[in-house]
């Protein structure tokens, strides 16, 4: 097979391009998670967390601060809004709202199988056996979406429920309102027969599921979702082991060592065993059958859906834009680039209060509009963080003298008071805005030896709450003094080498 590439790759791709998306996870997928993906990848298609209608609707009315859930940076588009419920009225009433906040699509949660979610309330996953309820619910989301798509994100089946034709009636029923859905390859199991662990890691992923189920609804478009570990599988999935990226027209196997597709060069010819669930060819866990096309895949299977691989290792998404999409480059090269701008992200979100008078607390978003004294927040640095911020220029345009006298507002109050006021040693920026702040970064380091200290030293730093008022930017600035510049600066190893 010829080796060659194409003249003209970029406009041969642009009929077939497909879409990476990282998924909601509740109590992860928030603001600044979402930051830290954009800062890897600028074309992945990032989702909140699930928002419940109730919640959308109790924040809107007056005094409510709607902004903590739906508010979001700009720079983080492409973003859709995933919403929770089983009301008609309310699913229509959320969605106009979300549509206001400027997303780029809306989904509706058929796929959580907690039994807070599934059982007490009666939303997502059981809306798979309630047909009639998530056609009205999709329906009216639909006709208070005038800008924006809606789609539905569910599972391929639900307790006993488990084959084709059963998800193959539930797309039927909402196709002729909904035609974009976003599938997870296993079903689910309620009743609390299985916790929310279980139900992504015990029923058996069934990506030949998926693909039939695109063959038969070429109307509809779907994404996969479940079991995808790596960039290199993702594209392979999408795209189909025959696929070259470079030039379409060309069949070339994509390689790949990990156990998603070893395997699959079983499925390059009609010779071999066709592959089913439970698959003894795939030879995975639980009999998951997680096999790529083995020439293209149906051009209406649009992109895929990655989850715990972004929560465990964010940096996988560093070749999202080079090597998925095409793109001549990627945002950021070293682990330095990417703490830098998550750094200088939380200092716009969230800034230092060690320096101002205000009584207030930071406890969630936005952050209160704190009135400018003697040069600002933005200005001003205590003797804490002054071995950070001093001498720097901040985001009001400041620059802020190495004189560490005029950096201790607070030891002035002390000395003039004779005694430490309350408000001078009480946390203003509250844990939870800390704590919410580390935890994307958590795994940054992942794999890389004598690096767990970085965690240690954001918890040892989160818990001191002096050190908190200097802001969640600068804890993660001084545990980036725990690494070496030698880990900080190296170079990411491009996804294909």
């Amino acid at each position: 097979m010829s080796s060659e590439r194409c003249n003209n790759p970029s406009q041969q791709q642009t009929n077939t391009q497909k879409t990476l998306h990282i998924a909601p996870m509740l109590n992860y997928s928030n603001r600044e998670f979402r930051q830290l993906l954009r800062i890897l990848t600028r074309k992945a298609t990032l989702w909140t967390e699930m928002i419940v209608d109730e919640t959308i609707l109790a924040n809107s009315v007056q005094n409510g601060n709607l902004d903590e859930h739906l508010g979001y940076d700009s720079s983080q588009h492409p973003i859709v809004c995933q919403i929770g419920g089983n009301s008609p009225t309310l699913c229509g009433k959320s969605t106009a709202i979300v549509e206001t906040y400027g997303y780029d699509a809306i989904d509706l949660n058929i796929d959580c199988p907690s039994v807070k979610v599934s059982g007490e309330r009666e939303f997502g996953a059981v809306l798979l056996k309630k047909v009639d309820v998530a056609l009205a619910v999709v329906t009216a989301m639909k006709e208070h979406s005038h800008t924006i798509p809606v789609s539905i994100k569910t599972r391929v089946g639900v307790d006993d429920h488990d084959d084709l034709d059963f998800i193959a009636g539930f797309i039927r029923t909402m196709s002729p309102v909904c035609t974009r859905f976003v599938l997870h390859a296993r079903k689910c199991v309620l009743d609390g027969l299985m916790n929310a662990r279980q139900n992504r890691s015990v029923p058996p992923l069934n990506y030949p599921r998926v693909y039939e189920l695109c063959r038969m609804f070429p109307e509809c478009d779907f994404w996969i979702n479940g079991g995808i570990r790596t960039l290199r599988d993702a594209r392979a999935i999408v795209y189909g082991l025959g696929y070259d990226k470079e030039c379409p027209d060309q069949l070339i196997p994509l390689v790949s060592s990990s156990p998603l597709s070893s395997s699959s060069a079983s499925t390059s010819d009609s010779s071999h065993p066709i592959h089913s669930v439970p698959c003894d060819i795939c030879n995975l866990p639980n009999g998951s059958c997680t096999s790529p096309p083995s020439n293209l895949a149906p051009p209406n299977l649009k992109g895929c859906m990655l989850g715990r691989a972004a929560m465990d290792d964010p940096c996988l998404f560093w070749d999202t834009d080079r090597y998925f999409y095409g793109e001549q480059e990627n945002p950021c090269n070293t682990r330095r680039e990417v703490l830098d701008q998550y750094c200088t992200y939380l200092e716009r979100i969230y800034p230092r209060r060690c320096c101002d008078d205000d009584e207030r607390i930071t406890f969630q978003y936005p952050a209160p509009l704190l009135a400018v004294v003697g040069g600002g927040v933005d200005a001003d640095c205590c003797g804490i963080c002054q071995d950070v911020y001093a001498g720097k220029t901040m985001n009001s345009g400041m620059s802020v003298p190495n004189d560490a006298s005029s950096c201790t507002k607070q030891e002035a109050l002390i000395k003039q008071n004779g005694t430490k006021k309350q408000q001078v040693t009480r946390p203003k920026i509250a844990s939870r805005i800390i704590a919410r702040s580390l935890k994307p970064i958590q795994g940054l380091f992942a794999g890389i030896p004598n690096t767990r200290i970085f965690r240690r030293t954001c918890d040892d730093l989160a818990q001191n709450s002096k050190v908190r008022n200097c802001g969640p930017g600068y804890i993660v600035r001084k545990a980036m003094e725990s690494i070496t510049d030698e880990i900080l600066d190296k170079e990411f190893v491009p996804t294909d080498v």
